[in-house]
């Protein structure tokens, strides 16, 4: 089963659009009815955005039926659809056989084998295949081209089930990947949506929303690596396992079963940040999620005179934290809070905790932890409570009366209290 990934919003309005995506669709199934029958299958139904496939020799030959159409949709999203957005599609794989029943009718037909792989392809990546553990058990060739994969919610049709170790690519993938090892390109989440569509997108986001969005959300802890494209990364040793542990057990405590907790480097990771909220923990400088968000945000890290800095782009222009080179060595530790969209959907949200430094990542989820703990007393901190809530906040080491700020530090005394150095909405589009 072959199914369109948010296709829908492809065929909204302006006219000229939704013509554009029929026209691609109509090129695109036509294209996908021969590489089915190149592997010796044959289309049993279309149903909206949805192709069911059946009749292949053997199992080999539908998986590498499902191979051909991930890896021949690069080709085509470049070359032939007319659209500014990638179309993207979830293959599931199963076993069994169809019934014969008149066309008109399959639609409404209702089987097992149906039903088992239309769980499969709703629980499986964007851009992957998901296939069954019978189907992987009868395979032939190429077992070691899966591996296991989780959801937050997989289906009980879909348990056992294994995902392809690799991806169909997009065209606007191509200024991300080029940043990373190809190891991390295999992880990396799927980017469905275009960077002009993404900023022009209106949202309504700001701090009130954030205890809702941890409900139902990843946890994506940064790890630090020596071979990321960055030189002399300014972070202590990255989270662990453990930390994702802890993470899903505190989660349970508070019955928040749909929260999730990954490394960024961990291969499942990516199959989940694409259809939900992430929350993304860690310096950009060494969190490969970050290169996405920073080319979307409207807030992120620059390096100026070798030292690292927050920007942020607001509506009076661009600020940036600390506000001049020569600051002290206290000062340096200045966190990021950001809520803005999610930069692989933007139906989802992302809320980006990081920081200079790893005291100042600290900061920002000990302000995330008072949203959640008081929020009306931390919002009436950030401003005017009849100014629009914001959604950006820039936190720093609170200052110590009794020790000299230095010192302070030197000693790795930890550092729990932060004063609000800046708080404010981003330029992007509000309703």
């Amino acid at each position: 089963m072959i199914d369109g990934f948010n296709w829908s919003a492809l065929k909204l309005p302006p006219p000229p659009r939704a013509t554009a995506a029929k026209e691609t669709i109509e090129k695109y199934n036509n294209q996908l009815r021969t590489w089915i029958e190149d592997h010796g299958g044959t289309v049993w139904a279309t149903i909206g955005d949805c192709t069911i496939a059946c009749g292949f020799p053997d199992i080999d030959e539908a998986v590498a039926a499902a191979m051909c159409v991930q890896r021949r949709l690069y080709q085509f999203n470049l070359h032939e659809n007319d659209l500014d957005q990638p179309l993207i599609v979830r293959i599931g794989v199963t076993t069994g056989n169809l019934p014969n029943v008149p066309m008109e009718k399959r639609g409404e037909t209702s089987d097992p084998a149906l039903d088992e792989v239309g769980h499969l392809q709703k629980d499986c990546p964007p851009g992957r295949i998901r296939i069954s553990r019978t189907a992987f058990e009868l395979l032939r060739h190429g077992r070691n081209s899966f591996r296991p994969s989780r959801s937050v919610e997989l289906k009980s049709q879909s348990a056992n089930s294994l995902v392809w170790i690799e991806r169909s690519l997009t065209p606007l993938e191509l200024e991300h990947t080029k940043l990373l090892t190809p190891q991390q390109q295999k992880f990396f989440p799927l980017i469905a949506v275009s960077r002009d569509d993404l900023l022009s997108t209106r949202h309504n986001h700001d701090f009130s929303k954030v205890p809702s969005l941890l409900q139902d959300s990843i946890v994506i802890l940064g790890e630090t690596r020596t071979e990321l494209p960055v030189t002399n990364p300014v972070c202590h040793p990255a989270p662990t396992s453990d930390a994702a542990g802890i993470i899903e057990i505190l989660a349970a405590l508070q019955a928040a079963p749909c929260v999730a907790a990954g490394i960024d480097e961990w291969v499942d990771t990516g199959d989940l940040a694409t259809n939900t909220n992430i929350v993304v923990i860690g310096s950009p400088v060494v969190n490969i999620y970050a290169y996405a968000a920073n080319t979307v945000a409207p807030a992120g890290f620059t390096m100026e005179g070798g030292l690292l800095r927050i920007f942020v782009t607001t509506s009076q222009g661009v600020k940036s934290f600390p506000e001049t080179i020569e600051h002290s060595k206290f000062d340096r530790h200045y966190g990021l809070v950001l809520l803005t969209r999610n930069p692989l959907n933007p139906r989802y949200q992302l809320l980006w905790i990081a920081g200079i430094s790893g005291i100042g990542t600290y900061l920002g989820a000990r302000f995330v932890r008072d949203l959640i703990l008081n929020p009306t007393r931390t919002l009436n901190k950030l401003g005017d409570p009849l100014d629009p809530i914001p959604n950006i906040v820039i936190v720093t080491p609170a200052k110590q009366k009794e020790w000299d700020a230095n010192y302070y530090l030197d000693a790795n005394w930890r550092v729990s209290e932060y004063d609000v150095a800046w708080a404010g909405r981003d330029a992007l589009p509000s309703p």
